[in-house]
């Protein structure tokens, strides 16, 4: 089971629930799994695009992932 994590590099933290933080207990907040073939789709690369600038995500022939700017 992959834990599900609500908070990204890009949500707005005023965007918070406040019933959420009324629980007796604090929960780490997890980043969310995301599988590299499912982000790849059987390409050997993809771009993402963060803050407007391009960064390339690409599976090696030794089957690592490398993130170039």
């Amino acid at each position: 089971m992959v834990p599900e994590a609500k908070d990204n590099c890009l949500t707005d933290p005023a965007e918070s629930d406040p019933a959420e933080e009324k629980t007796s207990a604090p929960r780490p907040k997890l980043p969310r799994i995301l599988r590299a073939d499912e982000l790849l789709q059987g390409d050997k690369e993809v771009w993402i695009e963060h803050d407007g600038e391009i960064y390339r995500l690409r599976c090696t022939r030794n089957n690592k992932l490398v993130l170039f700017k």
